[in-house]
């Protein structure tokens, strides 16, 4: 291999990696909520892609009294917020086998499971849009989440 294919290889070596590199996303749990009984955890997740795109929410279902316990995916929301100045969703168990997914707007929004069943539990999962919640702090979660820790 002469040095002018070596040269090629590498720079293709190089530029590969770093357009991997721009494509990938954080993604931070924001938020734990167990249920009533404390049988089932809503886990959410927040993932930020880079300057240019709005941050995706997913909404995971987890049986707490399992020792390895699987998840189960339940929405995703991509650009959701919470008011003006909020990014986000708010989670609320209505019931120990009802959980209620709130937002104030979303550009995309996918409820993947009405009812599933969780370690032998019936859960039934809905979404309500245009509920405002005016005590959420600005920014992202993960970002009210750290900063709430100082």
């Amino acid at each position: 291999m002469n040095l002018a294919s070596s040269l090629t290889v590498f720079a293709s070596v190089v530029l590969t990696l770093s357009c991997c590199a721009a494509c990938t996303s954080n993604t931070d749990v924001v938020e734990e909520v167990e249920s009533p009984d404390h049988n089932l955890v809503a886990i959410l997740e927040e993932s930020s892609g880079d300057a240019t795109t709005s941050y995706l929410y997913r909404v995971l279902i987890k049986d707490r009294r399992n020792p390895d316990p699987k998840e189960t995916l339940v929405a995703s929301v991509y650009g959701a917020t919470r008011s003006q100045s909020s990014y986000g969703l708010d989670l609320t168990w209505l019931s120990s086998k009802a959980l209620l997914i709130q937002y104030w707007k979303a550009q995309r929004v996918q409820l993947f499971v009405k009812q599933t069943k969780i370690g032998g539990i019936d859960v039934e999962v809905s979404l309500k849009s245009g509920v405002l919640n005016t005590q959420a702090p600005s920014g992202s979660m993960e970002y009210a989440r750290l900063h709430k820790q100082r």
